[in-house]
């Protein structure tokens, strides 16, 4: 069955994968079909458990800021940290607040007018496309604390520490035993939970993003299909049916791309503003280790943050061009559906008023640019993610230079 539902309605086998493991994370029912959980109370308890667990280990981590004994590269990196780990909560609280309109909005997305077109091929790129961003992403993010926690406990074998990946309030290094060191590996587990659930949920995210573009996709596959068929025969009623069911799959597309924005907007613009103020701390970072490596030749552990900044960089920046690439695509497919319209064939059919002013209608309303945004205020396009992209790899350039 699942395998079926694979090959016949990919966007929704992936959707329904990703809706099953925010529900298995513990944040909550994102799916629109299929009744409740069996046992409501104790996912609740589980909710709770997991939720409460993830708060106390960012709460540990964002402290660390106050600790006295951190030197200024600890103290960058708590911040850092601590900020980013701040700004993913908000990101969940969001998410979690906007979940009945995200059950809706998928069901209008992937059930809606499949009776009148749907385009098996197109639903597959889109799909494609989406595994482009994020299949890179996931093991970028998963070789990384892979390799950290091989190289943390390698550090900590020779030097005789406790195992620490991160700066924390507490335990600190200076406390020893089995009952810290189970907490050390409590927060090192976090990590790990924390990236699967971050990714998860902004695959849940921006997943609408990739099939709204494809619905624009479909509409205009739709119109250009009718006007390359024999319309020799058809009546006036016939071809004024055939636009009629062309204008509901546009009208779903818009339905679907406004319900993203409205339900996510103030998601996307928590990214864009977690990407400003996380690549300027990991832009000052960098400039305090190359300053380090080149004026007062301190190596230690030098190479491996650097290295460490730079996929943090590119990370956060995947994340980022997964939004605004993407949505730009949907206001470029969704501007070329007027012509779509208008190369329909009408003129090869008998038409009276009606039909004539519908079509009118159309092409206006196709002529309405769509487009996605961030707080409201900031475009999301190709044009804003080149732009901002340029200027913080210039500036990047110039420290490094």
């Amino acid at each position: 069955m699942t395998d079926t539902l694979k090959e016949t309605h990919p966007q929704k086998y992936y959707l329904r994968l990703i809706s099953r493991l925010m529900y298995y994370f513990g944040l909550g029912n994102y799916w629109y079909e299929g009744s409740s959980t069996r046992h409501p109370r104790l996912y609740i308890a589980w909710c709770i458990f997991i939720q409460t667990y993830m708060l106390i280990v960012v709460l540990d981590i964002f402290l660390a800021i106050l600790r006295p004994d951190l030197h200024d590269e600890e103290k960058s990196e708590a911040i850092q940290i601590g900020f980013c780990q701040l700004l993913v909560l908000l990101k969940f609280i969001i998410v979690i607040l906007q979940r009945n309109r995200i059950r809706k909005g998928f069901k209008k997305l992937l059930e809606e007018d499949r009776d009148i077109f749907s385009s098996l091929e197109v639903e597959k790129r889109s799909v494609k496309t989406a595994k482009i961003f994020f299949l890179p992403f996931l093991f970028v993010i998963y070789s990384y604390l892979g390799t950290t926690v091989v190289s943390w406990t390698f550090a900590s074998i020779l030097n005789g520490t406790p195992i620490q990946t991160q700066v924390i309030y507490f335990p600190t290094p200076a406390h020893t035993g089995f009952p810290y060191n189970l907490l050390r590996l409590f927060i090192i587990g976090h990590w790990w939970l924390h990236a699967t659930m971050m990714t998860t949920s902004d695959c849940l995210c921006s997943l609408p993003i990739f099939f709204v573009a494809a619905k624009f996709k479909q509409v205009q596959m739709y119109f250009e299909n009718l006007g390359v068929m024999d319309l020799e025969h058809w009546s006036g009623e016939d071809f004024k049916k055939a636009v009629i069911d062309g204008i509901k799959l546009h009208r779903n597309a818009l339905w679907c791309a406004s319900n993203i924005q409205s339900a996510m907007g103030t998601l996307y613009g928590i990214q864009i503003l977690q990407t400003v103020i996380l690549g300027g701390i990991s832009l000052c970072q960098l400039a305090i280790q190359c300053i380090s490596l080149c004026f007062f030749q301190s190596q230690e552990r030098t190479m491996m943050i650097l290295l460490s900044e730079a996929v943090f960089i590119v990370c956060v920046s995947v994340l980022t061009a997964a939004y605004m690439i993407n949505s730009g695509v949907i206001s470029h497919e969704a501007a070329t559906v007027a012509t779509s319209i208008f190369h329909c064939g009408w003129q090869r059919v008998p038409m009276d008023n009606n039909l004539r002013t519908l079509l009118v209608v159309a092409i206006y309303q196709a002529q309405l640019p769509v487009y996605m945004t961030a707080f409201g205020m900031l475009t999301l396009s190709h044009e804003s993610f080149v732009r901002d992209s340029t200027y913080e790899s210039l500036a990047t350039l110039r420290i490094l230079l």
